[in-house]
């Protein structure tokens, strides 16, 4: 999707296996968008279909402090190009 203009980092819109992604790293407001830590910068594309496997944000991976909506964070174990 783009940059996340609070935290200066990739966002993400989840399109497959929602309730997946959600038992792992909660829930969404319904927009199906999250804020990801470790994405390849190979990855940060706008359009761009990728196959994710991620983990919950631990407690000193500490996001930014949000100034706008707060969308959740997931940590990106792998991802690749669909």
């Amino acid at each position: 999707m783009g940059w996340n203009l609070d935290c200066c980092v990739y966002q993400i819109k989840i399109l497959k296996q929602l309730l997946k992604v959600e038992e792992i790293v909660g829930p969404t407001q319904g927009d199906r968008i999250f804020i990801t830590e470790n994405l390849s910068s190979e990855l940060e594309t706008v359009g761009l279909k990728i196959l994710l496997d991620v983990r919950k944000i631990q407690n000193n991976e500490t996001p930014c402090v949000t100034l706008g909506i707060g969308y959740p964070w997931l940590y990106v174990v792998r991802a690749k190009e669909k």
